[in-house]
């Protein structure tokens, strides 16, 4: 069955909201904690098709209490089989939007890679989500400022509720039972009933329609092969090799003295190696020099593409 997890060992009123919305709304089991020491990813009834709901505030660079790998480790950690392959963030903010550096479902997913993850889909909204009290809407990011002000301006006609909602909130814990979790949420979304019911009629026309302002990043394996008669350019593939420690991102960018340009993550020194033959050897610069002009090498990576 699908399962709903939340990220914040201290979840706010609005965060609880939430988790009882999406499990109601999708039929889910149960509301758990991530950092619940006693969760067992691998011994909850999740299928490999059924969704894990992962519940947190966010932005493009964490997701409640995690970063993109301390989620994938915590996971990993928690018994998620290897096999399972959905995960949605329904009310994390932010998650989908394109960054430089990728968006955080993207990198996400990556992490996931390099524990042995190769099947998963993670699907996230790529602006201010909303997942309260029956509704689950983006907000348009052109109109963010208009959105808040409204909200804004529903809180406050809502404060005395909302301190309600907050004493309960502080109730709940990383070591709280899912029953206790239910108990709360369901007695924050009636306190807040209204309150959302106030927000979507004031600021729906900044709301993305329903269905819409969400990406889903997917897997793509593939196999790289270099050679030193490679063209002169090629398309970028961001790679998580499976039998490396590094994380690399690789371009072609010339063949000017048969040497590739490369970029990496968490390595100085990138070094490619056949079987008593020492072929090419990077450093902090990135550039890679083949010692063997008839240099050729193929390796299996995963790209997270949209």
């Amino acid at each position: 069955m699908n399962l709903v997890v939340m990220l914040e060992r201290r979840p706010d009123w609005i965060m609880l909201t939430n988790a009882v919305t999406i499990k109601i709304n999708n039929s889910a089991s149960a509301i758990r904690m991530l950092a619940d020491p006693n969760l067992n990813l691998g011994n909850v009834n999740l299928g490999d098709q059924d969704s894990l709901y992962l519940i947190g505030h966010a932005n493009t660079d964490q997701a409640g209490d995690y970063d993109t790998k301390s989620l994938a480790t915590a996971l990993r950690d928690r018994g998620l089989p290897k096999s399972h392959r959905v995960i949605v963030l329904p009310s994390s903010c932010e998650v989908a939007q394109d960054t430089p550096k990728g968006s955080f479902i993207q990198r996400f997913l990556l992490e996931l890679a390099e524990l042995g993850y190769h099947n998963i889909n993670v699907t996230g909204a790529v602006g201010l989500a909303i997942s309260g009290w029956g509704v689950s809407q983006v907000v348009n990011p052109a109109n963010e400022n208009a959105y808040l002000a409204q909200e804004g301006a529903a809180i406050g006609e809502n404060q005395g509720f909302i301190d309600d909602a907050k004493l309960i909130a502080a109730t709940i814990n990383e070591h709280s039972p899912s029953h206790a979790i239910m108990a709360a949420g369901n007695q924050i979304a009636m306190l807040t009933e209204y309150f959302y019911e106030n927000l979507i009629r004031k600021a729906h026309t900044h709301l993305m329609p329903p269905g819409t302002g969400i990406k889903t990043v997917a897997m793509k394996m593939f196999r790289l092969r270099l050679t030193t008669d490679t063209a002169k350019s090629m398309p970028a593939y961001r790679a998580s090799l499976n039998r490396s420690p590094q994380r690399v991102v690789v371009w072609i960018a010339s063949k000017e003295m048969q040497c590739t340009h490369w970029a990496w993550e968490r390595a100085s020194v990138l070094r490619i190696e056949a079987p008593g033959n020492l072929l090419a050897e990077a450093s902090q610069a990135g550039r890679v020099c083949f010692f063997n002009p008839d240099f050729a090498i193929a390796f299996d990576g995963v790209e997270a593409v949209n």
